[in-house]
Protein backbone atom coordinates (compact mmCIF):
# COMPACT_ATOMS: atom_id res chain seq x y z
CA UNK A 1 0.00 0.00 0.00
CA UNK A 2 1.67 2.72 -0.93
CA UNK A 3 1.83 6.63 0.27
CA UNK A 4 -0.62 9.35 -1.35
CA UNK A 5 0.95 12.63 -2.07
CA UNK A 6 -0.98 15.42 -2.21
CA UNK A 7 0.05 19.04 -3.97
CA UNK A 8 0.98 21.72 -1.41
CA UNK A 9 -1.27 24.61 -1.63
CA UNK A 10 -3.09 27.42 0.44
CA UNK A 11 -6.30 24.74 0.58
CA UNK A 12 -4.12 21.53 1.64
CA UNK A 13 -2.03 23.77 3.99
CA UNK A 14 -5.56 24.41 6.04
CA UNK A 15 -6.47 20.80 6.67
CA UNK A 16 -2.64 19.40 6.90
CA UNK A 17 -1.96 17.48 10.13
CA UNK A 18 -6.04 17.02 11.68
CA UNK A 19 -5.67 20.85 10.16
CA UNK A 20 -3.33 22.82 12.85
CA UNK A 21 -2.60 25.55 10.74
CA UNK A 22 -6.09 25.95 9.57
CA UNK A 23 -7.08 26.04 13.42
CA UNK A 24 -3.61 28.06 14.20
CA UNK A 25 -5.32 30.53 11.39
CA UNK A 26 -8.85 30.11 13.09
CA UNK A 27 -7.80 31.41 16.46
CA UNK A 28 -5.64 33.95 15.11
CA UNK A 29 -8.51 35.64 13.18
CA UNK A 30 -11.23 35.08 16.22
CA UNK A 31 -8.63 37.31 18.52
CA UNK A 32 -8.09 40.10 15.92
CA UNK A 33 -11.83 40.28 15.46
CA UNK A 34 -12.46 39.87 19.21
CA UNK A 35 -9.77 42.97 19.90
CA UNK A 36 -11.91 44.99 17.11
CA UNK A 37 -15.22 44.37 19.33
CA UNK A 38 -13.35 45.41 22.62
CA UNK A 39 -11.60 48.18 21.43
CA UNK A 40 -13.66 50.07 18.46
CA UNK A 41 -12.46 53.37 18.73
CA UNK A 42 -8.70 51.91 18.04
CA UNK A 43 -8.21 52.27 14.63
CA UNK A 44 -4.94 50.62 13.81
CA UNK A 45 -5.10 47.36 12.11
CA UNK A 46 -5.19 44.06 13.58
CA UNK A 47 -2.64 41.71 11.75
CA UNK A 48 -2.24 38.13 11.22
CA UNK A 49 0.76 36.81 9.25
CA UNK A 50 0.77 33.20 7.66
CA UNK A 51 4.60 32.61 6.86
CA UNK A 52 6.06 29.41 5.44
CA UNK A 53 9.71 28.95 5.27
CA UNK A 54 11.28 26.54 2.73
CA UNK A 55 14.23 24.96 3.00
CA UNK A 56 16.17 22.69 0.59
CA UNK A 57 16.98 18.95 1.17
CA UNK A 58 19.89 17.71 -1.02
CA UNK A 59 22.81 15.22 -0.32
CA UNK A 60 25.30 17.42 -1.77
CA UNK A 61 25.51 21.49 -2.04
CA UNK A 62 25.72 20.31 -6.23
CA UNK A 63 23.20 18.12 -5.87
CA UNK A 64 19.67 18.29 -7.61
CA UNK A 65 16.85 19.73 -5.19
CA UNK A 66 14.61 16.76 -5.05
CA UNK A 67 12.79 17.66 -1.63
CA UNK A 68 12.26 20.58 0.85
CA UNK A 69 11.18 20.49 4.34
CA UNK A 70 9.13 23.47 5.30
CA UNK A 71 6.93 24.95 8.45
CA UNK A 72 4.27 27.24 8.74
CA UNK A 73 4.35 30.22 11.08
CA UNK A 74 0.97 31.95 12.11
CA UNK A 75 1.48 34.85 14.28
CA UNK A 76 -1.12 37.66 14.81
CA UNK A 77 -1.01 40.81 16.27
CA UNK A 78 -2.74 43.84 17.85
CA UNK A 79 -2.28 46.77 18.98
CA UNK A 80 -1.07 47.48 22.27
CA UNK A 81 -3.07 48.60 24.95
CA UNK A 82 -2.57 52.09 26.42
CA UNK A 83 -3.96 54.61 28.84
CA UNK A 84 -4.15 58.24 28.07
CA UNK A 85 -1.50 60.25 29.19
CA UNK A 86 -1.03 62.05 32.88
CA UNK A 87 0.64 64.28 34.29
CA UNK A 88 3.05 64.22 37.33
CA UNK A 89 5.34 66.30 39.25
CA UNK A 90 9.21 65.06 39.70
CA UNK A 91 10.14 64.57 43.17
CA UNK A 92 14.28 64.35 44.04
CA UNK A 93 15.18 60.69 44.06
CA UNK A 94 13.58 59.56 41.12
CA UNK A 95 10.39 59.58 42.20
CA UNK A 96 7.05 61.03 40.79
CA UNK A 97 3.86 62.09 42.40
CA UNK A 98 0.40 62.67 40.66
CA UNK A 99 -3.06 64.24 41.70
CA UNK A 100 -5.25 61.39 41.70
CA UNK A 101 -8.00 64.23 41.44
CA UNK A 102 -6.80 66.07 37.98
CA UNK A 103 -4.86 63.32 36.29
CA UNK A 104 -4.10 65.82 33.60
CA UNK A 105 -3.07 68.08 35.24
CA UNK A 106 0.06 67.20 38.68
CA UNK A 107 -0.58 71.58 39.13
CA UNK A 108 -4.63 71.55 38.92
CA UNK A 109 -5.89 72.42 42.65
CA UNK A 110 -8.42 70.52 44.71
CA UNK A 111 -11.53 72.16 44.99
CA UNK A 112 -11.80 70.78 48.66
CA UNK A 113 -11.80 72.47 51.71
CA UNK A 114 -11.02 69.95 53.80
CA UNK A 115 -7.10 70.86 54.26
CA UNK A 116 -5.87 68.34 52.51
CA UNK A 117 -2.18 69.17 51.83
CA UNK A 118 0.48 67.89 48.48
CA UNK A 119 0.91 64.07 50.37
CA UNK A 120 3.72 62.62 47.97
Amino acid sequence: MGNKLHELTLESLANLDGGRVGTAFQLSLKRAIQDCEDRPGVKKPREITLKMQILPVAAAEDSICDEVAWQAVVSDSVPKRQTRIYSARVRSGGKAAFNDESLDDVNQMSLGLDGEDDEA
